[in-house]
């Protein structure tokens, strides 16, 4: 995916890049060449070299500094990658491929990082609201669910949902209402004001509802498909939780 340097929408558009070019070599010499030569690649990074350039590595944990410069050596995140972070590094990551705390004119010149569409929402969840609980869960549907438009639907439906929760609005799916149209920011502050398992037990109520009274099949088609996704969300937010007690028991 290519994604500009700005997080006003989050729309994503995937590109492909594979740099893992494979090398026949017919001595150990020639080997130790490739592999000189492969290393002062990665070292010159353009993404790595602008953040050090602004310093976004010196937070970082030596290991996770590490990781990521691997990671990033080629300027692109493969999904590979991705399911080999937990989900704190991917939360930093996030913050290294759009850093906050950069002029608009640095960001404008920050090299773009390649990742797919899924990547991006992973990436976003990690920053959705302010409950890290819910997050997760959205990190984890969005890892589990491969097809780029069911997957943005229930990313938008959620973020509408939300918005109506949080301005005390009644629960209506986003598909039905062409007035309310909330920002992109909107939820970026939610936390425990609203109790989420209550919230996804009552929007998935609403669309099983809805799907019952409608007569028109295509509502009724839209209506199920944002059941099934909220029902992943469901199950992903109650797997959060149930990891959160058995950590502390």
């Amino acid at each position: 995916m290519q994604i500009s340097n700005n997080t006003s929408v989050p729309s994503y558009n995937s590109t492909v890049t594979n740099n893992n070019d494979v090398k026949n070599v017919s001595s150990g010499f020639d080997a130790l060449l490739n592999e000189q030569k492969r290393v002062s690649e990665k070292e010159e990074g353009k993404v790595i070299s602008f953040l050090e350039k602004h310093s976004k590595f010196d937070s970082l944990s030596n290991n996770d500094k590490k990781v990521f410069k691997d990671i990033l050596a080629d300027d692109n995140i493969s999904m590979q990658e991705m399911d080999s972070l937990s989900y704190d590094q991917a939360q930093k990551l996030f913050n290294l491929v759009l850093p906050k705390q950069l002029s608009k004119e640095d960001l404008l010149q920050m090299p773009i990082t390649g990742f797919s569409s899924q990547i991006g929402a992973m990436l976003f969840a990690t920053q959705m609201t302010k409950n890290e609980d819910f997050n997760k869960a959205m990190y984890k549907t969005s890892r589990e669910i491969t097809s780029d438009n069911d997957r943005q639907t229930i990313t938008r439906a959620v973020h509408f949902n939300l918005s109506q929760a949080k301005n005390d609005k009644e629960l209506d799916p986003f598909f039905s209402d062409y007035e309310y149209r909330p920002a992109f920011n909107e939820i970026e502050n939610i936390n425990s004001e609203i109790d989420f398992s209550e919230f996804l037990s009552d929007i998935i109520e609403v669309h099983k509802k809805g799907m019952e009274e409608t007569k028109f099949p295509t509502i009724k088609k839209q209506y199920q498909d944002l059941l099934e996704g909220y029902t992943i969300v469901q199950r992903n937010y109650n797997d959060v939780l149930n990891e959160k007690k058995d950590t502390y028991v």
